[in-house]
Formats: structure tokens, C-alpha cells, sequence
């Protein structure tokens, strides 16, 4: 989003199921060492995006809205790694 907001872009429909995420892992054939894994992260769904201009007074509230946008989404994802951890202890 800071990257989109530096541009004067405004994603506008900021959630979760706009994310994508490719996650790949890499075995490594040294015992002694961890498999090294990454993610690949994509914001997708422009449909709604806007250009703004950032001198605005509009736009700070732009900015505002969306970076609130994305605190919701991570309460939301932390919210369900507890219900999935709860639900490992439970085993």
C-alpha cells in the first residue's frame, strides 16, 4: 500500500481476498540445515483503484482509510492463527 500511496494511487477495495500469495519451499540436501521456504505476495483487483492527488487535503484521509484497511486484515489474520492454534493444542 505505501508503494501504491506514493504514487497517488488509491487501491480502494483493500481485503483479504484481494491478496496472493505463492509459497514455495526448497529442500536442501545438507541434513544439517532447514529447508528454506518464501511467499510471493501480489496485491490483485484494481477494479476499484483511483488516482489522488497526495498535496490534497483528501488525500492524507485516502491513506488513512486504507492503512486502517489494513490493520482490520491483520486483526483478522491474527485472530484466526489463535482459533487454528487453539485447535492444534486441542489434538
Amino acid at each position: 500500500l505505501v508503494q501504491l500511496h506514493e504514487k497517488g494511487i488509491c487501491h480502494g477495495d483493500f481485503y483479504g481476498h484481494n491478496i496472493l500469495v505463492q509459497s514455495s519451499c526448497t529442500d536442501n540436501d545438507d541434513d544439517d540445515e532447514p529447508s528454506k521456504s518464501s511467499n510471493n505476495v501480489k496485491l490483485s483487483d484494481f477494479g476499484a483503484a483511483f488516482f489522488y492527488d497526495k498535496t490534497s487535503g483528501y488525500g492524507s484521509l485516502i491513506e488513512q482509510i486504507e492503512m486502517r484497511a489494513f490493520a482490520v486484515l491483520v486483526e483478522e489474520v491474527e485472530a484466526q492463527l489463535l482459533v487454528a492454534e487453539d485447535f492444534v493444542s486441542q489434538d
